[in-house]
């Protein structure tokens, strides 16, 4: 086994950290239209899907009773919230304790964390709406980013907010009814 030859010092690392990813190039498109949602079968499974549920299988029942819903799949949940029916992603807060999402709440899991912020900003950039359910106290590192992604923090409505007794969406009365059950800073008296 002969040496390895060596290798003058390279400065590589720390130039690719000063140019960050603005310089990376961008992936070239597949010439043939596949796309990681086609290849998944996404919008023949799931076309019917007017709701992306971040959360438990009982959720899952809860939401799917109010509006279509399917369950979130981690690699591919942008592509799940750009299904063309899709108007809200629910971000369920337990479902950061185990299973496939497991420390998506926190910096240990770095891609789901920034995954599930690139899937609430898709939802709210074509106006839907993104439903947070966090478990109080927060204490994941990433949890006021995740926070700061929702349209609403379902554990937080001010009382204010639901004074005039409006008529809510289904969705949102599952969710409220939820959150109702959960332990913190819930305002939303009488739901």
């Amino acid at each position: 086994m002969s040496p390895q030859p060596v290798q003058p010092p390279s400065h590589l690392d720390t130039v690719l950290t000063a140019l960050g990813r603005a310089s990376t190039p961008a992936v070239p498109e597949n010439p043939h239209g596949l796309t990681r949602a086609a290849l998944l079968g996404l919008p023949e499974s799931q076309a019917a899907a007017r709701a992306v549920v971040v959360g438990s299988p009982a959720l899952l029942g809860d939401v799917a009773q109010a509006a279509p819903a399917v369950a979130g799949i981690p690699g591919a949940l942008v592509d799940q919230v750009e299904l063309p029916l899709v108007r809200a992603l629910v971000l369920d807060w337990d479902a950061f304790a185990a299973g496939p999402w497991l420390g998506a709440d926190t910096h240990a899991a770095p891609a789901l964390l920034q995954e599930l912020v690139d899937a609430a900003d898709a939802v709210r950039r074509r106006g839907g709406s993104v439903f947070g359910l966090p478990r109080r106290p927060l204490h994941g590192s990433g949890d006021a980013l995740l926070l700061a992604a929702c349209t609403v923090d379902m554990t937080n409505v001010p009382a204010v907010d639901m004074e005039e007794r409006a008529v809510q969406t289904p969705l949102w009365t599952a969710l409220a009814a939820e959150a109702a059950g959960r332990p913190g800073p819930t305002t939303q008296e009488g739901l």
